[in-house]
């Protein structure tokens, strides 16, 4: 799968200004067109020198796009598609380890994944973005 980044040339002013740290929210890594659409973006932001953290909440055995991930991207697995204590947690201390700002969630129909980390940044601020990706 070829997927090209394209950014709107009026929010690359906005980019460029100031380091902006990341977290992408994805189902799991398993080969697809949302988590290779999460890598891509991932990595391109990262290029730009922004921090960027990816989270999978399901962990797949077999072929993934882990593997596709830059270096500079940091990226967890959580146990499970719930929104437990387990996962809030973990969440967590990921929102404020890598000081985030910005989460976007690439599942944008399922709420469990935003809603964690809705919990988790509790106190931390940040702002929130769902997107809903259709073929």
């Amino acid at each position: 799968m070829n997927v090209s980044i394209a950014i709107v040339p009026m929010a690359i002013k906005d980019i460029k200004k100031k380091k902006m740290n990341i977290l992408f929210l994805t189902q799991s890594f398993a080969v697809g067109g949302v988590p290779m659409i999460t890598v891509k973006l991932a990595n391109e932001f990262s290029k730009r020198n922004h921090n960027v953290t990816i989270v999978a909440f399901e962990n797949i055995k077999g072929e993934t796009v882990r593997n596709l991930i830059s270096k500079e991207v940091k990226s967890y697995v959580l146990s499970g598609t719930k929104c437990n204590s387990n996962n809030i947690g973990l969440m967590h201390e990921i929102l404020t380890a890598n000081k985030i700002k910005v989460v976007i969630n690439q599942r944008g129909l399922n709420p469990i994944l935003l809603k964690t980390a809705y919990r988790a940044s509790k106190g931390l601020g940040g702002k929130f973005i769902s997107i809903y990706h259709s073929a």
